[in-house]
């Protein structure tokens, strides 16, 4: 009786496979000794990406709350309200200011969409009429630390001071939810307005 072969398994010899697995060593290897660099380039952009989001979200005005250097922050006079959510470098978030309610009354705030890069941003502030989406205006935002400073763009003339304005970001409060600062800032330009669309005596 034959005796199977001793560098076989089931029969099937081994050789062919290890004399591929010798051949492609030196590749392997070679894949191996990149893998821990190469998670750490994909970790550590990862990282910077989360940091980066972390240090624009939340909300930004010009009377933050809780700062006892607030005087040195050289914020501006103005009531714009920014509230930001960021993942990736990508922007959505809202914006409330009385000039919103001069042009769109009905809206207590316009809609955010931007990109980051680095400390700057640019944002588009829109919303939908009608079922569709309509661009108002274009902004740019520089970051130092806990100011943002706000630049009109595009269209902005009629929405944003023509002068680049600083606000402050709120500190971080789980408790306090930021909706409650964005709603009811026209409500009393929508209240003059529905009186015109329903004067009064003609019921609902």
């Amino acid at each position: 009786v034959e005796k199977p072969c001793r560098y076989s398994i089931s029969g099937v010899s081994v050789i062919p496979f290890l004399r591929r697995i010798y051949r492609k060593s030196p590749m392997l290897l070679s894949n191996a000794e990149k893998l821990p660099s190469e998670f750490e380039r994909v970790s550590g952009k990862f990282l910077s990406w989360h940091y980066e989001d972390q240090a624009w979200e939340g909300l930004w005005s010009a009377n933050p709350e809780g700062y006892v250097d607030s005087v040195e922050m050289k914020l501006s006079d103005v009531d714009i309200k920014l509230h930001l959510l960021v993942e990736h470098g990508n922007i959505g978030g809202e914006i409330s200011m009385k000039s919103i309610c001069h042009v769109v009354p009905m809206f207590d705030y316009l809609l955010l969409e931007g990109k980051v890069s680095g400390d700057t941003a640019t944002i588009t502030a829109f919303d939908f009429i009608g079922g569709e989406r309509k661009n108002f205006f274009r902004f740019f935002a520089k970051r130092d630390g806990v100011v943002i400073t706000v630049s009109p763009g595009e269209g902005a003339q009629d929405w944003l001071p023509s002068a680049p304005v600083r606000i402050g970001l709120h500190p971080s409060n789980k408790s306090e939810d930021p909706y409650d600062q964005l709603f009811e800032t026209c409500k009393v330009e929508k209240e003059a307005l529905m009186k015109k669309i329903r004067p009064d005596g003609l019921g609902r």
